[in-house]
C-alpha cells in the first residue's frame, strides 16, 4: 500500500496535531489481544517515530515523497551527468 519514504496524512487529526503528516518507513502488524491489526511504523522530520494503526477505517493518504524520483535516469541517461562537448571547437 505505501512505500518507504512516502508523506502521509493522517485524516483523523486535526491541523495542529503534530501527528497529522508523517514519513512511512515500514509496514507492521500485531496479533493478539491488545489492539491487534495493522500498523505503519511512520516518523516526522525530528526523527520521533510512532505506529499508526491503519485498518478498513484508516485514513492515512500518500500526499508526496521524500525520495527523488530522477535518480535512476542519471545513471540511464548519462547526459544528464555532463553536457557533451562543444562539436564546434577544435583543439
Amino acid at each position: 500500500m505505501f512505500r518507504f519514504g512516502d508523506i502521509l496524512e493522517n485524516g483523523w487529526a486535526g491541523d495542529t496535531n503534530p501527528h497529522k503528516r508523517c514519513i512511512f518507513i515500514r509496514a507492521a502488524h500485531r496479533s493478539g489481544r491488545l489492539n491487534p491489526g495493522k500498523y505503519a511504523v511512520v516518523c516526522d522530520m525530528k526523527g520521533r517515530q510512532w505506529e499508526q494503526g491503519y485498518g478498513s477505517d484508516h485514513k492515512l493518504t500518500k500526499i508526496g515523497t521524500i525520495l527523488r524520483n530522477d535518480i535512476g535516469m542519471i545513471f540511464e541517461d548519462r547526459s544528464a551527468i555532463a553536457p557533451p562537448p562543444d562539436a564546434g571547437e577544435e583543439g
